[in-house]
Parts: structure tokens; sequence; C-alpha cells
């Protein structure tokens, strides 16, 4: 059975050095359309909540606008710890608009009243280990940073590990936002076709 949080992270070895040093300033724009994004999930969140509690099911007005903005944090998250190079699109994003990171959930038929219910607590062992991740996340990150400025090349074990915080926070979101009642876990996805999910290799063949 697939995971129904769905991360798709390409890998792709060459990067900017340029935009590689400038990141934390390029990235700015990006932080500050994800922070009105995620107030409005916030307050939609709430409404989901209640709709959940009375009917158990998501609001599917609600659904795509809060599982795009997931898509979209992930996104920006990806482009901001240098685990992805090419600019982010803003706003929702699709899944065939060809930027290298992509998520989507698998839209639920019934949700669990109780464990909707319950859900900042279940969630508090989840992020705990999410501020651990995170943390490793960020070293890695600085030392991604040194490896492109230096190099102009991501490399592709580098990116293996710098690649699970990411999903993991991914799953993390979409459990806290609701969006899924299966509690998040670290095993890659089963069940998916390979091109559907996981790491998808990008290497270009070197020019003879």
């Amino acid at each position: 059975m697939a995971y129904p949080v769905h991360v798709r992270i390409e890998y792709r070895e060459r990067h900017s050095r340029l935009t590689a040093l400038l990141r934390g300033l390029i990235v700015i724009p990006h932080l500050i359309v994800l922070l009105v994004l995620e107030l409005a999930v916030a307050m939609l969140i709430v409404l989901a909540w209640l709709a959940i509690l009375a009917t158990g099911r998501y609001p599917r007005a609600l659904f795509g606008f809060v599982a795009g903005t997931l898509r979209y944090a992930t996104r920006v998250g990806c482009y901001w710890l240098l685990l992805s190079n090419p600019f982010p699109p803003f706003g929702l994003g699709s899944r065939t608009d060809g930027y290298p990171v992509d998520v989507w959930v698998d839209p639920p038929e019934r949700l669990s009243r109780l464990t909707t219910g319950l859900r900042l607590v279940l969630a508090i062992p989840a992020w705990l280990t999410l501020y651990f991740l995170a943390l490793f996340s960020l070293m890695m990150s600085f030392a991604a940073w040194w490896a492109i400025v230096a190099t102009g090349r991501l490399p592709h074990g580098m990116f293996e590990v710098m690649e699970l915080p990411h999903r993991y926070q991914a799953r993390v979101a979409a459990y806290t936002w609701l969006l899924t009642d299966v509690y998040p876990w670290f095993q890659e996805e089963c069940g998916s076709e390979p091109a559907s999910w996981g790491i998808q290799m990008g290497i270009e063949p070197a020019p003879e």
C-alpha cells in the first residue's frame, strides 16, 4: 500500500554557484508568499477540523488549496536548503508544471473523527522527531553550500541524505493539516510505480 503523501525530488548534479551563494537573499520573496499562504491555511484547517468532526470528510473546496500549499512549501524548503537548483514558480503549482520537486496527496474517502479531534496531541512525537531532523538538515545544507560553491555540483550521496528530512517534513505537515490519517513514517513509499515517488534521477550525460 502506497503512503498517501507522495514526494518526488529529482536529483540534478549541477547547481549554480552564484545562486547558491546568494540563496538566503533570493528566497526571501518566496518566504513572504509562503507566510501569507500558511496563515490562510491555518484558518482553513480550523474549518476543515470542524467539518471532519461533523461529517468525517475533508471539504473538497479546502483540500486542494491546503495540499497545494504543502507542495509550494516543500518546493521553497528544498530550494532554500539547496536540495534543488531551479527557482521555484510562485503559487500552488501542479504535477504537470515540470518543476523537479513535487508533492501530492491522495484524497481520503473518510477521515477518523477521533484522531482528528486529538490530532495536536497525537502529532507531538512526529514534531519532536522533525525538530531533530530539521537541525540535521541545516547542517547538511551548510555542507552542501560549501560543496556547491566550490565545485558547482551537489554530490548524489549528500542529496540522498538531505532528501529524507524534506520527505518526512511533508508527511508531518500533511498529517498536522488533517490531509491524511496515516501517521508519518520514514520508509519509502510502497506500491507506487517508480516514476511516481522517491528520488528521480536527472543526471545529464557528460558531453563527449
